[in-house]
């Protein structure tokens, strides 16, 4: 007769962009004298196969073990002072953690390339292998790559940003020419988002009734009126790589993930640019921390 043993199933707080659900319930699951062991749906083995773990649905989710939070955010992901997080050398992008390579570093894709913390500095030249600065950057000291700005009026940090003859960055943080101090164009309906947007903005409802993220759900029809979205551990929640916000009923493009126009990646302060193909993403701007969309 094979030998029997009992794995108890330890619920976790599993945390869906502010809804908060309590996993409390306890499975008994029997392995052979082979340790030919499996765990239900949404539930992982532990490391030490002892018991099976609830699998989280977002990163920065409570957990308790750092197995759970591997599973979405993948090698890297830690689970410290119960909230998955990304590891002391790794860094958070498309939903998942990277190993964070600097300026001139080995790399084999652009995510794993980590300037300035900004996802827009630095790509993988795949043809040395090495991160190096984006096009649109220059490369300071060959510490870091910041943004150039190439005309009257585009954002800037220092002096040095300003990439054409006779211009400062004054305290507008945007280039001007020294002569021409008291210039300071406005910046009023670039960060605008337009009435075509908002008339673009998708159908969040099923049947007339408004999905939003934490809803209960069978199936992933079930969340279909809620974009880039599908139905985890029961509940409607934000595909790997976006986030909610304002009242949880749209899932946004986090920095760096693919976008049609401004409202698919604006928080209050992002907007978009146009890229040099038609692939549009959201990226991080300078000028008073806000983002842009740019196509790659």
């Amino acid at each position: 007769m094979s030998e029997q043993r009992s794995l108890m199933v330890v619920g976790a707080l599993v945390v869906l962009v502010g809804v908060f659900s309590s996993m409390s319930s306890a499975l008994e699951l029997n392995c052979d004298k082979m340790e030919n062991c499996t765990c239900p749906e949404f539930y992982i083995i532990s490391s030490d196969r002892s018991q099976c773990l609830q699998r989280l649905a977002l990163p920065y989710s409570a957990c308790n073990a750092s197995e759970q939070c591997a599973d979405r955010m993948v090698i890297g992901a830690i689970c410290a002072n119960n909230i998955c997080a990304c590891a002391e050398g790794f860094h958070y992008l498309h939903g998942r953690c990277w190993k964070s390579v600097g300026l001139g570093g080995e790399c084999s894709t652009s995510e794993q390339c980590h300037v300035n913390y900004d996802h827009q500095s630095a790509t993988c030249n795949l043809k040395v292998g090495l991160c190096e600065c984006s096009f649109g950057y220059y490369s300071r000291g060959g510490i870091d790559c910041r943004r150039e700005a190439k005309a009257i009026g585009e954002s800037c940090g220092i002096d040095a940003d300003c990439r054409f003859e006779g211009a400062t960055c004054y305290s507008n943080y945007t280039c001007q020419l020294k002569s021409v101090a008291s210039h300071f164009p406005s910046d009023k309906g670039l960060f605008a988002v337009s009435e075509d947007d908002d008339a673009d903005s998708p159908d969040t409802s099923v049947n007339g009734s408004v999905v939003k993220v934490g809803d209960s759900c069978a199936d992933n029809s079930s969340c279909s009126g809620l974009a880039n979205s599908n139905c985890f551990l029961g509940e409607c929640a934000c595909l790997p790589g976006y986030y909610a916000l304002q009242g949880n009923d749209t899932c946004y493009t986090e920095l760096g993930g693919s976008c049609a126009k401004d409202s698919d990646c604006v928080r209050a302060d992002d907007v978009l640019l146009p890229e040099q193909n038609l692939r549009m993403r959201c990226w991080f701007w300078s000028h008073k921390g806000q983002s842009t969309m740019q196509k790659k």
